[in-house]
């Protein structure tokens, strides 16, 4: 399983795409304080504004 994430600092949203079928298909799109929600690594416990503001 294969995936990619955007992150884009001005518009404050981190955009989670996995492969299927050859294609990337979007997971979702997060905002501010949201939890990012990763297939590839469900135990992941971070939030848009901690990977934007380099909390991480």
């Amino acid at each position: 399983m294969a995936e990619y994430w955007v992150i884009d600092p001005i518009e404050q949203v981190v955009t989670v795409l996995r492969l299927e079928n050859g294609q990337y298909v979007e997971v979702g799109v997060f905002r501010d304080g949201e939890a990012i929600v990763s297939p590839m690594f469900p135990q992941l416990s971070l939030t848009v504004q901690q990977i934007l503001s380099g909390e991480v």
